[in-house]
């Protein structure tokens, strides 16, 4: 052993959070050239997401910068966008759980062609 190994501190296990306590936004690059500001997505909450009532109102909440209210993206959003969205939330929340893990599961059991996903 040795070398150069640190035991790390809590911010590798922990998100950034400001003052109050609230989870800090983060800029990301949702495609090349664009970027948004999120806010990561605590555990209790993305499993609310598969919900599509509220997966809606949960995506509007992480999005910081544009402000996009839930009925826009019911609305008028575009579905391939809003997945880039979800996605790129997942990916600053660590994990690894799907948008929509029970959904995809099914696809798979009737011969979709989509991965299966792990679950934490």
């Amino acid at each position: 052993m040795g070398g150069n190994l640190a035991i790390v501190d809590k911010s590798y296990f922990l998100h950034e959070r400001d003052e109050k306590g609230n989870l800090k936004p983060i800029v990301v690059e949702i495609e090349p050239g664009k970027e948004i500001k999120l806010i990561p997505i605590p555990e209790g909450e993305i499993s609310m997401m598969a919900d599509p009532s509220k997966g809606y109102e949960i995506t509007s909440a992480h999005i910081v910068e544009p402000k996009i209210s839930p009925e826009e993206l019911r609305q008028f959003g575009k579905t391939a966008k809003i997945a880039k969205v979800v996605q790129k939330l997942l990916e600053i929340s660590d994990t690894n759980i799907s948008f929509r893990p029970d959904e995809r599961r099914q696809s798979n059991a009737t011969g979709g062609t989509g991965s299966p996903q792990t679950r934490i």
